[in-house]
């Protein structure tokens, strides 16, 4: 389900097709033998080699691929496993029985204060500038899934102060100028990319409980088998997935010389000595 506080920003339905249709693209990289970008990616980021942790991954993958986004009423949110919204978690209100705590009435959950998009810390000890908050619902309840999930897609994602495309690929399948948007450090720009986070959260939904690493750097240095649980990893696995069917990319390894062009050196060594 798809909250009516999503309708505000730009982009949003695409951005959460994207986060599903990046897990699909994932799905079948994983699973098709000779797909040599999915070898050498998977590798990359899980640290592990693709048939000794790709069936579990590849569930995972399977599972948000199969997701099917719909606007929420009631009916179609007490019928959702999964429940998106955009409201900077202003539906959380003080709890009436726990002190210190809040809850949300609207899908039967508590939590702890200091976890909302607005108090909670992100991996840089920065309050109030989490992107995504997940929050689990397991206690049963009339009318409604007893394992339940809602994602609140936090404003310091959703509003940056430098204007970040919400989707890699436009309306029509095209991937978009990034020349036009500010640049980052390395692959780490792609990480303010709303169906990024989208996916990232998603991930947790699915059997992937790990906030081990964030970022590029410490995702590809995490060894399996936390890289198999971490959220990260999975919206990278899913990001690069697509991004190689229109990115050209190449090991960044030194070029070793042609044979024609080493002994083209050796005589010119030979004639300067």
């Amino acid at each position: 389900m798809v909250d009516s506080s999503c309708s505000k920003v730009p982009g949003f339905a695409d951005a959460v097709r994207e986060a599903i249709s990046a897990s699909t693209r994932a799905f079948s990289r994983i699973v098709t033998p000779d797909d040599d970008r999915g070898d050498f990616l998977f590798n990359l980021i899980y640290s592990t080699p693709r048939a000794s942790g790709g069936a579990a991954v590849s569930l995972n993958f399977a599972g948000i691929g199969s997701l099917n986004p719909v606007e929420g009423s009631p009916f179609v949110r007490a019928n959702s496993n999964i429940r998106l919204y955009c409201d900077n978690d202003a539906r959380w209100k003080p709890s009436e029985q726990q002190p210190g705590w809040v809850q949300d009435k609207d899908n039967g959950m508590v939590a702890p204060e200091s976890s909302l998009c607005t108090t909670a810390r992100d991996s840089n000890g920065q309050t109030g500038n989490l992107w995504g908050v997940r929050f689990n619902g397991r206690a049963p309840r009339v009318g409604e899934n007893a394992r339940r999930f809602t994602i609140t897609l936090c404003d310091a994602l959703l509003f940056p102060g430098v204007p970040v495309p919400s989707t890699f690929l436009n309306t029509g399948g095209k991937l978009l100028d990034w020349a036009r948007f500010v640049q980052r450090t390395g692959l780490d720009e792609i990480r303010g990319v709303l169906s990024f986070t989208i996916l990232h959260e998603l991930a947790h939904c699915f059997n992937v409980p790990g906030d081990y690493a964030y970022g590029w750097e410490k995702v590809v240095a995490l060894a399996a088998p936390q890289s198999l649980e971490n959220a990260d990893s999975y919206a990278f696995f899913g990001a690069l997935s697509i991004l190689p069917d229109f990115w050209r990319y190449r090991d960044a390894a030194p070029a070793v010389p042609s044979r024609k062009r080493r002994a083209r050196q050796q005589r010119v060594t030979s004639f300067s000595s």
